[in-house]
């Protein structure tokens, strides 16, 4: 019966036997036959060191096996014999008290492989995230910083322990804005798609920044979980806005008719607009452009200020088609400064994306007489914000197809990610799927202290752990194969 379950193992298995401090191949099941072609009975009866020769891999593990009388595992790459290609294998050497040694190889080079575009696309994503300019984050449905790049922690003056699991979004804003801020929040996570809004944010050292979130729903399972966004410091921009205002009042007050005054620059004002980094214009009531900054026009693509100012902004065709025309109709009708984002080509043929802040004109009076307009060129910034998402969608499919059972912990062995067969597996076990933000203490109860040795181990090292264990599932006995490998960050293991 016994012999018949060795020969049914569905992995090339093969038995040595200590003789004389040599070791002799004595048997091997059906799928070793199968995967030499038949040639592995040539090598019955000879010493593992004649067949491992030119294989000092395959004879180490037999060695240490030999000497320790413990379980030795080893995963090595190596030639298929029958087809010349390269390959990965897993080799479990067991000894079996006196005198045998039973080796179980298994051809993991799919797997080696998944992990590998695994671990590329995890860096591709990281490293876009880690390079940006702007601040990218991730927060729970408690509001709390589940991920920020490099940017963040630079731009705020924190360090990541002060914020990881332990700062939340409300604490960043000023306390007058937290209000509001909670209030979008739970909009946000019943669904409803928010506008980017902008805030006022304070730093570690007490200092502010205006700053513009962009989000979006971190979903499992169907339902929103998390929170992922851009914060986009727009500091310079408002102090560009508040300076045209001020220009703007002081020329309303030179001025005797103050419509004609507040379309005549003076040197101060044409040198602001002329070198800001950013379109800017100013129009009429009408949509008849007064003023335009050379910003703009390299923005647009267009040959002069006289072309530009041809165009009507609530009439000109294109400024229709692209939702400007709307946009300036809504800041003159509600009086009041609006945001919004679009994909524009130009009269002069120029493609680009861009982020439109509208603000009513208005005189000495407080009257409103036209409007003013910043443009910024946010197309790289689109373009990075889509290989983003390319990036983690590639990511998380890379992630979905694997067949085996894979979650993701931090240092706190806090559990960050599971695949779908990690949650077919809970299930089939009767366990709770809902693990994700939970420590694998708190979502594994039954699991043994020595887990969490296993795992210090790897965090320490940084080295490949595999190893056998069984536990017990309401009365179950379940006997698992784990591999666990370490994910690198700046030098160190930072998940696993």
């Amino acid at each position: 019966m016994f012999n018949s379950l060795f020969k049914s193992i569905p992995f090339p298995s093969y038995v040595w036997k200590i003789v004389e401090n040599n070791l002799i191949l004595i048997e091997y099941n059906t799928s070793a036959e199968k995967i030499t072609n038949g040639q592995i009975i040539n090598d019955l009866g000879r010493k593992a060191s004649d067949i491992y020769k030119d294989q000092s891999e395959f004879y180490e593990g037999l060695s240490r096996c030999t000497s320790s009388k413990c379980r030795v595992s080893k995963e090595i790459k190596t030639v298929c014999m029958t087809t010349g290609e390269e390959i990965y294998i897993s080799v479990e050497y067991s000894h079996i008290p006196p005198d045998l040694v039973l080796v179980h190889t298994e051809d993991i080079t799919e797997r080696k492989n998944t992990e590998q575009k695994l671990k590329d696309s995890e860096e591709k994503y990281k490293d876009m995230a880690e390079l940006l300019p702007d601040i990218i984050y991730e927060i729970d449905k408690s509001g709390k910083f589940t991920y920020v790049n490099p940017a963040g922690y630079e731009k705020f003056g924190y360090q990541k322990d002060e914020v990881i699991g332990k700062m939340s979004m409300i604490q960043a804003v000023l306390p007058e804005q937290r209000e509001k801020l909670i209030r979008n929040a739970k909009r946000f996570f019943s669904g409803e798609l928010i506008e980017p809004g902008i805030y006022t944010f304070q730093k570690k050292d007490g200092s502010t920044f205006f700053g513009r979130l962009h989000s979006r729903p971190i979903y499992k399972e169907g339902k929103i979980v998390g929170i992922r966004g851009v914060l986009h410091d727009i500091h310079k921009l408002i102090e560009i806005e508040e300076r045209l205002k001020k220009l703007n009042l002081e020329l309303e007050q030179r001025a005797e008719e103050r419509t004609n005054q507040l379309w005549k620059a003076s040197e101060d004002y044409r040198l602001l607009v002329d070198h800001a980094p950013v379109g800017v214009f100013l129009a009429d009531q009408e949509g008849n452009i007064k003023l335009v900054n050379p910003q703009l026009l390299r923005i647009l693509g267009s040959p002069s200020a006289e072309a530009t100012k041809q165009i009507n902004l609530l009439t000109f065709p294109l400024l229709k088609k692209a939702g400007i025309s709307a946009a300036v109709e809504q800041c003159l009708e509600k009086k009041e400064s609006n945001i919004s984002e679009f994909f524009y080509t130009s009269k002069w043929g120029k493609d680009f994306c861009g982020r439109l802040y509208l603000n009513p004109a208005r005189d000495t009076s407080n009257q409103i007489i036209g409007i003013q307009g910043i443009v910024e060129d946010i197309t790289e910034y689109k373009k990075i914000e889509q290989k983003i998402r390319e990036s983690e969608e590639q990511y998380r499919t890379m992630i979905n197809s694997l067949a085996d059972p894979l979650e993701v912990v931090d240092r706190d062995l806090k559990i960050l990610l599971i695949n779908p067969a990690f949650e077919s597996w809970l299930e089939d076990l009767g366990i709770e799927k809902d693990v994700v933000g939970r420590t694998i203490f708190e979502a594994f109860p039954f699991l043994s202290s020595e887990i969490r040795k296993e795992y210090k181990q790897i965090f320490d090292t940084g080295e490949i752990q595999f190893t056998e264990g069984s536990t017990f599932v309401d009365g179950k006995e379940i006997i698992t194969e784990t591999r666990r490998i370490p994910i690198f960050k700046e030098g160190h293991v930072n998940q696993v």
